[in-house]
């Protein structure tokens, strides 16, 4: 299987999306993060997701690793941030669940495999990919007779 480090752009998404006190809680809670839930900042999220990308990289191509980066977290992050501005990254539920997907499988090394972080993002693309699935059209057409 090949690598790559995933665009500051997704890696941004993905940390925005993480970005709400429910999730920050968690993290904590699981020891993903040290910092207290209400001092979090959207850097430190990003920062948490590019060191897991690198880590993948490490793992998988050892002396070439950091070759393959491309960018420095803090260049990566302010870049994403000049695109999407001061606001949340509004994409779509579609577009967020691929970049996901994208993410978790550059991170997915056998060696990984017991990553806190990497479980809990497998658990969230579940909760992602279900409410999709819920605001459909064609789900919420199911009618009370086809429940059984």
């Amino acid at each position: 299987m090949s690598a790559f480090m995933c665009t500051p752009e997704t890696i941004y998404a993905i940390s925005d999306y993480l970005f709400n006190l429910k999730t920050l809680f968690e993290l904590k809670s699981l020891g993903i993060i040290s910092k207290e839930p209400l001092s979090v900042e959207r850097f430190d999220l990003f920062k948490l997701l590019y060191d897991l990308n690198k880590k993948a990289l490490d793992k998988r191509y050892e002396d070439r690793a950091d070759e393959l980066v491309g960018y420095e977290p803090e260049a990566g992050f302010k870049q994403a941030r000049k695109k999407y501005g001061d606001q949340e990254a509004f994409i779509s539920e579609h577009l967020l669940f691929f970049k996901m997907e994208c993410f978790l499988y550059q991170c997915e090394e056998d060696c990984m495999e017991n990553e806190s972080l990497l479980k809990y993002l497998t658990t969230q693309q579940a909760e992602l990919a279900a409410s999709i699935v819920r605001s459909s059209k064609e789900y919420q057409d199911i009618s009370v007779d086809e429940w059984n």
